[in-house]
């Protein structure tokens, strides 16, 4: 029996410090400098132009993310199944409010089907839902962990990004940032 129980004292001890590389992890996401869009990128494409989106929502219709010279557009990636989705449901509402109100274009983008939001279920009201998205444009970042936020101009730059749940400090930055690009 010494070996059998041996064993699962180190089975235990790897599933103890996978646990912890998790969730250093995932507060490695949270914490990301919202500012710095550059881990947001794939290095091959960051030079290249960013149209907006194109994608299919759950009936099967195109779903075009305009631009207009007022605003800009955000892409929330989250997943309905998603727990911190689900925890950042609240600062997500409150920051696309506000984006709303800015003139921004809201879209939630989900990494699968089987993710997607019901009819109704999509938070702030109004903002679209894309099921399926062209390849060339997620090419362009590093989806990779949900819920990622990107806001982009009316230029098409990504001006901000973040991964991870959003805090209250956090909405004020992306405010901050829309307030200063809107004013360029």
């Amino acid at each position: 029996m010494r070996p059998v129980t041996n064993a699962l004292v180190v089975i235990l001890m790897l599933l103890t410090i996978a646990d912890g590389c998790l969730f250093l992890y995932i507060r490695g996401a949270h914490t990301n400098a919202s500012e710095n869009v550059a881990f947001l990128h794939r290095i091959a494409d960051a030079s290249e132009p960013i149209k907006p989106p194109t994608g299919i929502d759950l009936h099967q219709a195109i779903v075009k993310t305009e631009r207009t010279d007022l605003s800009g557009w955000a892409i929330r990636y989250a997943s309905v199944s998603c727990p911190y989705c689900r925890k950042d449901n609240v600062q997500w509402e409150l920051l696309g409010t506000k984006l709303k109100a800015a003139g921004y274009q809201l879209v939630v983008m989900v990494p699968a089907l089987k993710d997607a939001y019901l009819e109704g279920a999509v938070v702030p009201t109004g903002t679209l839902q894309e099921v399926f998205v062209e390849l060339g444009w997620i090419r362009h970042f590093r989806l990779s962990a949900t819920p990622t936020l990107l806001l982009f101009d009316r230029k098409a730059g990504l001006i901000w990004g973040h991964e991870g749940t959003l805090s209250a400090d956090d909405v004020a930055s992306a405010v901050r940032t829309v307030d200063v690009w809107k004013a360029k």
